[in-house]
């Protein structure tokens, strides 16, 4: 099993914090390719740590499916 499919079937426990809240950041549209823009990353780094969800969730459209043509170009990605 490799570390995405671990990730994808691994249960996490969900929990509110301490002030009874639960935060969740979703991001969608990122669009990016193989030979992504380095600050798009940069960018979802900050929002994590200046938000910090419990919970994040990525919409649709996080790939470019005009340039990524493949299962296993998907996969790199």
């Amino acid at each position: 099993m490799n570390n995405l499919e671990k990730n994808l079937y691994t249960k996490h426990e969900l929990k509110f914090d301490q002030n009874g809240k639960f935060k969740i950041l979703m991001m969608s549209d990122i669009q990016e390719t193989l030979n992504y823009d380095v600050r798009t990353l940069e960018y979802m780094d900050k929002l994590i740590e200046t938000t910090h969800p419990n919970l994040i969730v990525l919409g649709g459209d996080n790939c470019d499916g005009t340039i990524l043509k493949t299962e296993e170009e998907l996969k790199k990605y």
